[in-house]
């Protein structure tokens, strides 16, 4: 599945898997994370106040910092040393993310008081709307063809955003993902995958345990 040496299935890919995206698209998962996860990690990695997630397949941003959000707004995480990874194909997605400045309507579904705790607005572009800095802070874009080889990613991830990726490859492919995802978690870690995309069958590593929510097998 190296794809180092074919710009054009990577162009082809990108063009394929092109999705629109909003802050806290399916709120359920981000639920998930505050009241299930934080209050696990808590409980478990108090000792060592350390948190790595991996948003694959980014877009332009608004998971990742959904994500970073959702962590800085839990209680007793503002020590913590939280840090996400967002990595995208497309290099203008990327770059997207890096500014952080989005259309207002993509956080149509936010409440007020969270558009106001994380986001800048200039009196001068009324629909346009910045990420706060201490969101910036904690997310690193990267560029990441999930088809290579290597993945620059060093040491064990404690959750795992996939969502509506995998679902573009076929079986034998996906298999081989959902394997080396499983090599990036930590034992018990989590994964997160799209609501039209199952684990069924591609890999025995992974038990479901909600909606879209699958657990790393010990």
């Amino acid at each position: 599945i190296d794809s180092e040496d074919k710009p054009e299935v990577a162009e082809f890919i990108n063009a394929l898997t092109t999705k629109q995206t909003s802050f806290f698209d399916n709120q359920h998962q981000f639920d998930f994370l505050s009241k299930t996860l934080c209050s696990e990690w808590v409980n478990t990695n108090s000792a060592f106040k350390k948190i790595r997630i991996w948003s694959a397949g980014c877009s332009t941003g608004e998971e990742p910092y959904s994500i970073a959000m959702t962590l800085l707004e839990k209680e007793g995480f503002n020590d913590w040393d939280c840090k996400i990874l967002a990595t995208e194909l497309d290099p203008q997605k990327l770059e997207k993310g890096r500014q952080g400045i989005y259309d207002i309507d993509s956080i149509e579904s936010s409440s007020l008081e969270k558009t106001k705790q994380w986001f800048l607005h200039d009196k001068h572009q009324p629909n346009v709307i910045k990420v706060k800095p201490e969101l910036k802070e904690i997310v690193d874009f990267q560029r990441l063809n999930l088809l290579d080889n290597n993945w620059p990613i060093n040491g064990s991830l404690d959750l795992i955003f996939c969502r509506s990726v995998i679902i573009y490859f076929n079986d034998l492919t996906q298999v081989v993902l959902c394997d080396r995802f499983a090599e990036m978690l930590k034992d018990g870690g989590y994964l997160i995958i799209g609501h039209s995309e199952r684990l069924s069958n591609l890999s025995p590593r992974f038990k479901h345990i909600g909606k879209t929510i699958y657990q790393k097998v010990q």
